[in-house]
């Protein structure tokens, strides 16, 4: 992979080689105990059988993965300019623990005027977008990658626009400042 993007994609992932990390250690060591306690026969199977469907549940992320790594190997990177017009979190790409709750980075989408999509994550556990004011309009030069749509880099466009208007402007743009540093 290109070494100037190895932070941002490594921090888009992070949260999901933690989770297969751990699954993989949690997996090898039942599947010894099983080996061990000499019980290999019956429903004991079915505790590695239940492993590899919670290792099928992350696919959308290792399909994800293996986009951003073709196009990083191509260099299938585009430049554009976009006008945000919305800021959702990505519920496709995040770890929720049992009660619901969101584990790890939050990931999001932005989405610009013509209703493109482009996925980032914060860049800690902590950081969320809690308070976007509403018509959250602001332009961003960014660099992302084609075919997965991972962003890359980022920098904000600064527009004049009415007093109200630019403080609300100035409260989105603090706060998606710190949920999103690392890509600035």
């Amino acid at each position: 992979m290109n070494k100037k993007y190895n932070n941002i994609i490594r921090n888009f992932f992070s949260d999901y080689v933690t989770w297969l990390s751990i699954l993989s250690v949690l997996f090898v060591i039942s599947l010894v105990a099983i080996i061990i306690s000499g019980n290999a026969n019956g429903f004991i199977w079915i505790i590695p059988v239940l492993f590899l469907v919670i290792y099928c549940l992350s696919f959308p992320l290792l399909i994800l993965y293996c986009k951003a790594r073709k196009d990083l190997q191509d260099s299938n990177i585009d430049r554009l300019t976009i006008k945000i017009t919305k800021i959702e979190q990505d519920d496709t790409f995040v770890f929720k623990n049992g009660g619901g709750a969101t584990v790890g980075k939050r990931k999001y989408r932005i989405i610009d005027e013509n209703g493109n999509y482009y996925l980032l994550s914060t860049a800690n556990d902590k950081d969320m977008i809690a308070t976007f004011q509403p018509d959250p309009a602001f332009s961003v030069e960014i660099e992302v990658l084609e075919k997965s749509r991972l962003v890359l880099g980022m920098k904000l466009i600064y527009e004049s626009r009415t007093k109200k208007e630019s403080k609300q402007q100035k409260d989105n743009i603090t706060h998606f400042k710190k949920a999103f540093c690392h890509y600035l």
